[in-house]
C-alpha cells in the first residue's frame, strides 16, 4: 500500500519554533489517505527540545605544596563527564603551571567518560600562586590550582 497525502493540519512548525529561540517544544496533528480513500483520524506528534551540554565534575583543589624555584611538582586532576553532550575543549595554562597530560592540551570527554589530567608546577619566583582552572561553567567544573616557589637558599650579608 502506497500513502498518497500527509496534511499538516494545525501548529507551528519546528523550524518557526527554533527561529523564536525559546521555545522549548512543537507539536503538530495530521492524517493519511490512501489513494482514493478516506482521510484517517488524526494523529498528533510533539517534539521536545532538549538542552544538550556536558555537566563536567573536576577535583576541587590541587595543593603543590612548596616547590623549590627551578624544580617540578605533578598533580592529578580527575574529570568526569556526568551531562548529555561529549566535552570538548583546549586547555592551555600560563606559568608556573603547565599541561603535562594531554600534551596537546586537548580534552575530549564521552558522556559518563572520566579522564585524568596531569598538572605540572615548576615555580621560577618565591611565593604562593594560586589559579582557577575552570574546565566547564556548571558548579564542580573547575579545579583551585595552589603552590609557592621557594629559594634553595638565602645570602646573608
Amino acid at each position: 500500500m502506497k500513502l498518497t497525502a500527509i496534511t499538516k493540519i494545525a501548529s507551528l512548525s519546528l523550524a518557526a519554533a527554533l527561529s523564536c529561540g525559546n521555545a522549548t517544544a512543537d507539536s503538530f496533528t495530521y492524517a493519511v489517505r490512501y489513494p482514493g480513500g478516506l482521510w484517517s483520524t488524526k494523529g498528533k506528534v510533539t517534539i521536545k527540545l532538549v538542552a544538550s551540554e556536558p555537566a563536567i565534575g573536576a577535583t576541587a583543589e590541587a595543593d603543590f605544596g612548596k616547590v623549590m624555584i627551578g624544580q617540578s611538582e605533578t598533580r592529578d586532576i580527575f574529570l568526569s563527564n556526568s551531562g548529555n553532550a561529549t566535552y570538548r575543549n583546549q586547555i592551555r595554562l600560563a606559568p608556573p603551571f603547565s599541561l603535562e597530560d594531554p600534551e596537546n592540551g586537548l580534552l575530549d570527554l564521552a558522556i559518563g567518560g572520566q579522564k585524568v589530567v596531569k598538572i605540572r608546577f615548576t615555580p621560577v619566583v618565591e611565593g604562593p600562586v594560586n589559579l582557577n582552572l575552570v574546565f566547564f561553567r556548571n558548579d564542580g567544573g573547575s579545579t583551585v590550582l595552589r603552590g609557592s616557589g621557594y629559594a634553595p637558599f638565602s645570602l646573608a650579608v
